[in-house]
């Protein structure tokens, strides 16, 4: 396991050692829900089963709202 540094908003900001794997495997230690949550290793964008190395900083940042309306299908009937 590498040794990194977790932030999350839910975690107020501030940095959390540990060891963990993958992002999904930190944020289940956490107890974070991933729903709408963006990740971020080392400032880039990473993904759920990333594999993390000593030293990595993992940030789990609220998804941004393209807009408020939400994707609707409509069928037209004859």
């Amino acid at each position: 396991m590498a040794s990194i540094t977790a932030t999350a908003t839910a975690l107020g900001g501030n940095g959390q050692e540990m060891e963990g794997d993958t992002p999904i495997g930190v944020a289940r230690e956490l107890g974070l829900s991933m729903d709408h949550v963006e990740i971020y290793v080392n400032e880039e964008p990473g993904t759920q089963g990333q594999q993390l190395h000593d030293g990595d900083i993992v940030s789990f940042q609220p998804a941004k709202v393209s807009s408020g309306i939400s994707p609707v299908t409509i069928i037209f009937r004859d």
